[in-house]
């Protein structure tokens, strides 16, 4: 499609950067469009796991007009786009064809290789609930929300319809997204055609119900909530009262079974920190929670040592641009010294000098990379070390 520019002043190919993964050519037709006919789009979709796990694309709009193509150049260069500020560079010339693909006065043009968009449900009632329950979030969190689970998930093929745009999955999640934060239900949406932007591609929302085994599974949940006393007043159900401060029964169960096994694994962890984030104004109750596991005495080292990771990842993601996620770090600061009370303990209860040297390494290391991002104030951090080691604190800060 093109690369960058050697010096021809006469291009009218603009190579755009920075671009966050949902936006489409339809996007970039709609946003450059405004300035001039367009003669192509296209984006640079990642093949490789590595690129995946940059979390943004890059493309190119060759412009009609080179004088379209200066002011577009000019006017959206360090523009934010889906929460991305998107760079803006010349590109290699490239020839135009006998007619532009997209016009925006005064009859709009989608680009002609796409036709409407017709969303079907996934196929695999399993990939439509992780689906449904993504663009859930994203809805309700944004796309720096987005951006975290692209970061962790770019090697995990179960997420490949993030990059897949316009595969069956990818029409249905982003159309899921929209749907829902216009407002639609998980269950109940609006089936008349749309357009996302004006000039835009015309999107039909499925008219059929959810597959048979989404709709049983969904009834399963509703029963078993029913059949359940509430604790401390939270209910089984949907959590459609998004003001709540409490897990409900099944998220509460749901999140002990991640913590009973999770592992050091870096997409386990991710799993459940994303599973915390994304239930950022239950905050306190998760705190609790986790502070809960790794204060009993009995768990394994393994377990504790992962269970210490989430507590990391949490605080590192905390300063995302999601309601309330900023809460954890404070949250965690009343707590961690109880946290670390009890891991000193399990240190010197260890049975074997290699299997103490290996926790003791892991630990401190925790504590390295939090001095490194300042999570908090260095006299915690010391405190906390002198804890886990068994060193008075005065000592400790005499020595530094």
């Amino acid at each position: 499609q093109g690369s960058f520019d050697s010096g021809d002043p006469e291009t009218t190919n603009l190579y755009v950067g920075n671009l966050h993964p949902s936006v489409t050519e339809e996007i970039l037709c709609k946003e450059f469009g405004v300035f001039g006919p367009i003669a192509s789009v296209k984006i640079m979709w990642p093949r490789t796991p590595e690129e995946k796990q940059r979390g943004r694309n890059c493309g190119f709009v060759n412009m009609w007009n080179r004088s379209d193509a200066i002011k577009a150049k000019d006017a959206k260069s360090n523009e934010e786009l889906i929460g991305l500020e998107i760079k803006i560079g010349w590109g290699k010339s490239l020839p135009r064809p006998s007619e532009p693909i997209y016009v925006h006065d005064p009859k709009p043009i989608p680009v002609r290789e796409m036709k409407d968009m017709r969303v079907l449900h996934p196929k695999d009632p399993d990939l439509k609930r992780l689906i449904d329950k993504l663009a859930e979030y994203v809805a309700r969190e944004g796309p720096d929300f987005e951006r975290i689970v692209i970061q962790r998930e770019s090697e995990n093929p179960d997420f490949d319809f993030l990059w897949e745009p316009t595969s069956r999955e990818g029409i249905y999640y982003k159309w899921k997204v929209y749907s829902l934060a216009q407002s639609d239900s998980e269950f109940e949406w609006r089936r008349s055609p749309f357009q996302m932007f004006v000039g835009g591609l015309m999107w039909y929302p499925p008219s059929d119900e959810p597959p048979p085994e989404h709709s049983r599974d969904r009834s399963r949940s509703r029963s078993r909530s029913r059949s359940r006393s509430p604790a401390k007043g939270r209910g089984g159900g949907r959590r459609d009262d998004r003001r709540r401060e409490e897990l409900t029964d099944r998220e509460r169960d749901d999140f002990e079974d991640i913590l009973r096994v999770l592992t050091s694994e870096r997409e386990a962890v991710g799993d459940a920190m994303v599973f915390a984030l994304s239930r950022a104004e239950c905050a306190r109750e998760i705190v609790e929670t986790i502070t809960e596991s790794l204060c009993i005495d009995e768990t394994a080292i393994p377990t504790k040592i992962a269970r210490l990771h989430l507590v990391s990842d949490i605080l590192h993601n905390s300063s995302a641009a999601i309601s309330k996620a900023s809460m954890f770090r404070s949250l965690f600061q009343s707590t961690i010294g109880e946290i670390f009370d009890a891991l000193g303990r399990k240190l010197r209860n260890c049975e074997g000098r290699m299997t103490a040297e290996a926790m003791k390494d892991k630990v401190t290391r925790v504590l390295r990379v939090w001095e490194v991002w300042s999570l908090y104030p260095p006299q915690l951090i010391e405190s906390l070390e002198s804890s886990f080691l068994g060193r008075p604190v005065a000592a400790s800060q005499s020595a530094a």
